[in-house]
């Protein structure tokens, strides 16, 4: 204990990492928590608060473990970019917001903070579309930004938007600063997924989506932009949209305004796997947007492309390719999905021989059954 306040007051390297494990040590003499030493160092982090020393005592706050503390402590520090990385590596998104609504307008948005997020939203894949959550406390805190510093913001504005997943928006009805985001980036794959998530409400769209699309097509009329316009009429006008992106490239920016366009999602695949380098980004995307086609196919050659064999087997099975998912299945070393494409292919014999190898036996007798079903069949059949 004595060790680790000496060294607060020096100039050292690394000078965080040594106090907390001196305080570490100093908490479990042993191997577990000494609960004495706990009490006078809560003590010690409280007294800190009190004499206006918050650094200090979110050290002993962190040594403890004590969230409440450690909050406190950031909220005194108003080291902003800090605390939010803290919170939000943790996934402790409710404190993250709870944060930002207790900071107010004195929050410090930061371009590194902002960074920050985006590689964050880039490496995870739980980044999605939401009235709350973690990346509607993104979105807010670059509409802060943006007031401030509009043209260094844009970028990563969209930047984030593309790589954010946008599932079906049923019952959540986005504020307008939420849309007045999207309309800045101009972001075309970012703009085609928000139409995607309002895919199946498109005969009665909500006040505000209308609206925002209606504004989109207004702004892309007046500017003679055409790839802006086909991102407004994908709810609008269907038709329309499809007339202006036959016109149109796939290129890194559109490529998703072609996604779930029946005659033209190809265009999307082979501008993704047109790469010398696939990125798993490339792959991913294009496997998801054959999948929406129900062109199994095309989504099992690209997981192949992956290195997802089973993947790719389940996808050729979805084909009606069997030989293909049985290929698959084989390289994976995949058994039981070998017996079942023999399920599937009706091969009753091989997939029983499998199940049998495997000592599976709930299988061994679900197969055996429609094996026998499958021969009293064919021997009425006989009959006739």
């Amino acid at each position: 204990m004595a060790a680790a306040r000496e060294i607060e007051g020096l100039e050292l390297p690394e000078k965080r990492e040594r106090i907390l494990e001196l305080l570490g040590k100093y908490l479990r003499p042993r191997w577990f928590m000494d609960q004495q030493r706990a009490e006078v160092l809560d003590k010690e982090a409280v007294s800190l608060l009190r004499k206006g020393k918050p650094q200090e005592a979110l050290l002993r706050f962190l040594a403890l473990g004590d969230e409440e503390g450690i909050y406190t402590a950031f909220i005194r520090m108003k080291s902003d970019e800090e605390a939010l990385r803290y919170f939000l590596d943790r996934g402790m998104v409710e404190w993250a917001e709870d944060y930002v609504d207790d900071r107010g307008e004195d929050i410090s948005v930061s371009e590194g903070l902002l960074s920050y997020l985006c590689e964050k939203a880039e490496a995870e894949s739980n980044w999605y579309l939401s009235t709350e959550g973690k990346s509607r406390l993104t979105l807010d805190l670059i509409a802060r930004r943006m007031k401030e510093a509009p043209e260094q913001t844009l970028p990563l504005l969209r930047r984030f938007l593309a790589n954010l997943d946008h599932y079906l928006l049923l019952d959540e009805d986005l504020p307008e600063e939420i849309f007045q985001l999207y309309l800045e980036s101009r972001h075309p794959n970012a703009l085609a997924d928000l139409a995607g998530a309002y895919l199946y409400l498109r005969d009665r769209l909500p006040e505000t989506v209308e609206r925002f699309f209606e504004k989109l097509r207004e702004l892309a009329r007046e500017e003679g932009d055409r790839e802006l316009l086909a991102c407004a009429l994908q709810l609008l006008d269907p038709e329309g949209c499809s007339t202006i992106l036959e016109e149109l490239p796939a290129g890194p920016d559109n490529y998703r305004l072609f996604a779930r366009q029946q005659e033209l999602y190809r265009k999307a695949v082979e501008f993704l796997l047109s790469g010398q380098n696939l990125s798993e980004r490339a792959l991913r995307d294009a496997a998801w947007i054959c999948r929406i086609n129900d062109d199994w196919e095309g989504a099992a050659r690209v997981e192949e492309l992956r290195g997802d064999l089973k993947q790719a087997g389940k996808h050729y099975l979805q084909a009606v390719n069997y030989e293909e998912a049985l290929r698959c299945y084989r390289q994976a070393g995949d058994v039981p999905g070998e017996a079942r494409v023999h399920e599937r292919m009706e091969d009753y014999q091989g997939a029983l021989e499998i199940w049998q190898g495997l000592r599976r036996k709930r299988d061994v007798e679900r197969v055996r059954k429609k094996l026998e079903r499958s021969r009293s069949e064919r021997g009425q059949l006989d009959l006739f």
